[in-house]
């Protein structure tokens, strides 16, 4: 078994280990997250922008509050290797907003899960 070229991530906190040859299959855009710390008050359906990674660029996202109180976090585009355990940042512009504990992550449909608004 060859891994050279192979994207790998971890799914979700059971330590799955995801090895693949397409990206498409390590690429998320939902999240779950808890343990939330806001540095506003928060009013949900929140659009900010989140970080997954230290350096990463902006990413434009919808945060919510999910029916089992966790926060809903819908990113507009998908996301590279979203890992549990680590920290999702929310932002407003350049001020740092809030950040919170990725719990897991997966895939919507298709469709874009962040609808566009002018």
């Amino acid at each position: 078994l060859s891994l050279v070229g192979s994207e790998m991530c971890i799914r979700d906190r059971t330590n799955t280990l995801v090895i693949s040859q397409e990206q498409s299959d390590i690429l998320g855009n939902w999240l779950h997250a808890d343990a939330a710390n806001w540095l506003i008050e928060a009013e949900f359906p929140l659009r900010c922008q989140a970080r997954i990674r230290y350096r990463q660029e902006d990413q434009r996202c919808v945060v919510s509050c999910a029916a089992n109180g966790q926060l809903l976090v819908k990113f507009e585009q998908p996301q590279r290797a979203i890992a549990p355990g680590q920290y999702v940042a929310f932002y407003d512009d350049e001020q740092m907003i809030g950040g919170a504990v990725i719990e897991h992550a997966g895939k919507l449909p298709a469709a874009n899960p962040v609808a566009q608004k002018n």
